[in-house]
């Protein structure tokens, strides 16, 4: 790779990575650092498929084991684009529009490819949120997400516009099962991780104006507007999806996984906070 590419490809606001034609990596530029949370000595001189990126679609399917689309230009030379969810250092799911391009050397013969990822997460946006949150004590520590407090204010806003604009809403919960259990065989400090990995998972998979926070010790809840029944459970079953598929290891290095319940709801004219989170309550997704 010539210098002065190198310098332009380093400084692009997108994170962007070289692999040869065995998938080995041998360029990662600062905003990959950035997006993926790995850092380019993480990273050089390993395949994309060493359990790193992991990138899975909407559905949880690993593409790395089975439909690779570095892999499928490297073969054909085809140039491909995806919309597809990686793994984070810290554990979370980041979604991402992915650009592979095949790179040939002066004969023709197809040496490697490139991947040029954008991070789509309302990020920058939610922060602001957040900060303001902090100020007004509406924060969950933990999770740096808002807390039960907010959550209900803005339940009373959402029926306040529903009543007054007929504004649809809806709420999904998601509530992480035998929390007891799961402490006592990985520890306090895991739980603590998972709780963090699963807010970072629903905060980076948002669209700007959905809220989601902590309302209760085992339990998150959105908030979703201008939504109906049917895109709300695809919103919660994908966000399902992503949660599973996040990375939480024990001080072993010991994968542990996730057992959640998802219920879903859509408010209805004359709901009260109460009614609506009890109609939640028993209206549980089936996967």
């Amino acid at each position: 790779m010539q210098t002065d590419f190198r310098g332009i490809v380093e400084n692009l606001h997108d994170g962007f990575y070289y692999a040869d034609h065995e998938r080995r990596i041998s360029f990662w530029n600062k905003a990959a650092e950035r997006i993926t949370g790995y850092s380019a000595r993480d990273i050089l001189g390993k395949s994309c498929r060493d359990n790193i990126l992991i990138h899975v679609d909407a559905e949880g399917t690993s593409l790395c084991l089975n439909s690779c689309p570095l892999a499928a230009t490297v073969l054909d030379g085809a140039s491909r684009e995806a919309a597809v969810f990686l793994h984070h250092k810290l554990g979370h799911r980041v979604p991402v529009q992915i650009r592979v391009s095949p790179v040939r050397d002066f004969e023709g013969k197809i040496i490697g490819a490139t991947e040029l990822f954008t991070d789509l997460s309302p990020d920058e946006f939610l922060w602001e949120k957040v900060q303001e949150y902090q100020r007004l004590a509406l924060i969950d520590p933990l999770t740096e997400l808002p807390n039960r407090k907010y959550l209900d204010q803005h339940i009373h806003a959402q029926l306040a516009q529903l009543e007054r604009y007929r504004l649809p809403f809806g709420l999904l919960s998601f509530t992480l099962l035998e929390q007891p259990c799961f402490i006592e065989r990985h520890g306090l400090s895991v739980m603590e991780k998972a709780l963090q990995v699963i807010g970072l998972t629903l905060r980076h998979n948002l669209r700007p104006y959905d809220i989601v926070g902590r309302n209760d010790s085992d339990e998150f809840l959105g908030i979703f507007p201008n939504v109906d029944a049917d895109y709300l459970n695809l919103i919660g079953k994908r966000l399902c999806v992503l949660i599973q598929n996040s990375i939480i290891e024990d001080a072993q290095g010991n994968r542990c996984y996730l057992d959640l319940q998802v219920c879903a709801a859509t408010a209805q004219e004359g709901d009260s906070v109460v009614k609506l989170l009890e109609r939640l309550d028993y209206s549980p997704l089936v996967p």
